[in-house]
C-alpha cells in the first residue's frame, strides 16, 4: 500500500510541476531572449516539456488511482491533457 501512496503523490506533483514548470521557463524566456527566431524553439521545448511532464503524471495517476492523490493527478493530468488536446485539434483544423 505504501508504494501506491507515493506514487499517487508523484502523480500529483508531477502534474503540478507540469504546468508551473513550463510557464516559469517560457516567463525567463520571453525576458531574456531578444530574437523572436531564438524564442520559438524554447516555447516548443516548453510545450513538450509540459506534455511529457503530463503525460508521466497521467500514468503515474493510473498507477495509483486507489489513493486520493492518485486520483487527483490523474484528473488535473487528463483534464488538461484533453484540453490541450482539443485546442490543438481546433487549430489544425481552423482554415488559415
Amino acid at each position: 500500500m505504501g508504494g501506491n501512496a507515493i506514487l499517487g503523490k508523484t502523480s500529483l506533483w508531477t502534474s503540478l510541476a507540469g504546468i508551473v514548470l513550463p510557464i516559469c521557463l517560457a516567463v525567463l524566456a520571453t525576458v531574456f531572449v531578444d530574437d523572436r527566431k531564438k524564442l520559438d524553439p524554447c516555447m516548443n521545448l516548453c510545450g513538450l516539456l509540459f506534455v511529457l511532464l503530463e503525460v508521466a503524471a497521467l500514468g503515474c495517476g493510473l498507477g495509483a488511482i486507489g489513493t486520493a492523490a492518485g486520483k487527483g493527478g490523474l484528473a488535473i493530468a487528463g483534464g488538461l491533457l484533453l484540453l490541450i488536446g482539443i485546442a490543438f485539434t481546433v487549430y489544425l483544423t481552423s482554415p488559415i
